[in-house]
């Protein structure tokens, strides 16, 4: 079938034509195939089963993690949005503003120690470690300790609690974080562990009203 949309060949552009195809004639000897496009299915002999979805869902939940769950979780709308953003990547942190064309030193304005990136910010920063391991304790929840935050908050298997504990308090610490830069104010890991623990509060308190 003729093809809808056409145009001539300038003469002089035919030897850069034919050398380009002779330079990639590698690549083209399979067009004149009558074979037809199959989807490939890459972890099970190249295709698809219900078996081999299940079996790589069961052995390595990262494969199914999905950003969607971050929306089902029960918190404010501005936390949230703020995890969908961390989660991403987009949370404006020094590193991420440097490759946009800032001049700044990048240094953790929580511990000082460290060069401030979104996993840094959200996982091992000294500071961030310090307020999970209080809001955990006085909420008495179970720290996952071994848990990536990524991890937690894109699955459906660890505690809900922990999961609400683990967003809010990233959000509090990113608070902190922002008050330091723009207003000069620091405060101490209890005091944001106390801010957590009120909004966890304030949550919980409007889902038995809803409920």
């Amino acid at each position: 079938m003729p093809s809808m949309f056409s145009t001539a060949l300038p003469s002089t552009q035919l030897p850069s034509l034919l050398l380009l195809i002779s330079a990639n004639s590698h690549l083209l000897t399979d067009l004149g195939s009558s074979t037809p496009d199959t989807p490939l299915w890459k972890f099970h002999h190249s295709h698809f089963t219900p078996n081999s979805f299940y079996s790589i869902f069961k052995t390595n939940p990262t494969h199914c993690s999905d950003l969607r769950l971050i929306w089902k979780l029960k918190a404010p709308p501005r936390m949230i949005v703020f995890a969908w953003q961390m989660l991403q990547g987009r949370i404006p942190t020094q590193d991420v503003l440097q490759k946009r064309g800032w001049h700044l030193a990048n240094r953790c304005p929580l511990c000082a120690s460290a060069l401030e990136t979104v996993l840094h910010i959200s996982q091992d920063c000294p500071f961030f470690i310090s307020v999970c391991q209080q809001v955990y304790q006085l909420a008495n929840v179970a720290n996952p300790a071994r848990a990536t935050t990524a991890s937690l908050l894109q699955s459906l298997v660890p505690d809900r609690k922990q999961r609400e504990l683990l967003l809010i308090t990233c959000f509090t610490v990113w608070r902190e974080r922002c008050s330091r830069i723009f207003s000069s104010a620091s405060r101490n890991a209890s005091a944001i562990a106390e801010d957590s623990l009120f909004e966890w509060g304030v949550l919980n308190a409007r889902s038995l009203i809803n409920f």
